[in-house]
């Protein structure tokens, strides 16, 4: 079974946390929800409250297949400044792990060094905080084990797309029908 590890802090996206966990779990992928903080319950940006399966100081190895980084302020910066998230997504990138990251979310993978070289997507004026990488302005991108969404309505296509990734296209399309977005 394929495993995701989603990042999630107070101050993160509800619609870039919830729509791929809920996607991925209908794909039969395992995902883990892991609080970026010493607290497994996290405020989200729009005050609901989540709570996450692990802390991060519960992560002892990268038995993931890919890590997700969801948008949101300050969650994103919270990640961003948190050295436990950025040497967890070293250590997944180092062993070729797939690594998304959506809205803010790719300041994390700047501050990572994800990004040099490598073309990305973002929330509309996060690329100019990022020195780093090629900034596409698309939907979704993606570049070698990067992956990157725009902002809470690529939520969908980038969980399509990671979905692709590690299952492959025909269960993307099974769930794109599942969750009626074929229709559109």
């Amino acid at each position: 079974m394929k495993k995701v590890l989603v990042f999630i802090t107070d101050g993160t996206e509800e619609v870039e946390v919830f729509t791929p966990v809920d996607f991925l779990r209908r794909a039969g992928v395992h995902v883990d929800l892991v609080a970026g903080k010493d607290s497994k319950k996290v405020q989200l940006s729009h005050g609901v409250y989540a709570g996450a399966d692990l802390a991060i100081d519960e992560i002892k190895d990268m038995d993931y297949d890919a890590l997700y980084i969801p948008g949101g302020i300050p969650g994103a910066t919270n990640l961003r400044d948190n050295e436990k998230v950025i040497d967890l997504i070293k250590k997944a990138n180092d062993q070729g792990k797939l690594i998304a990251g959506i809205c803010a979310g790719p300041i994390v993978l700047e501050k990572a060094g994800l990004l040099k070289g490598k073309d990305y997507t973002c929330y509309p004026g996060f690329n100019e905080q990022i020195q780093a990488g090629n900034y596409t302005n698309k939907i979704v991108s993606k570049d070698g084990n990067i992956l990157t969404g725009k902002g809470p309505a690529a939520a969908a296509p980038l969980s399509f797309l990671l979905i692709e990734e590690l299952l492959g296209k025909e269960k993307a399309d099974q769930i794109k029908d599942q969750t009626l977005f074929s229709l559109l």
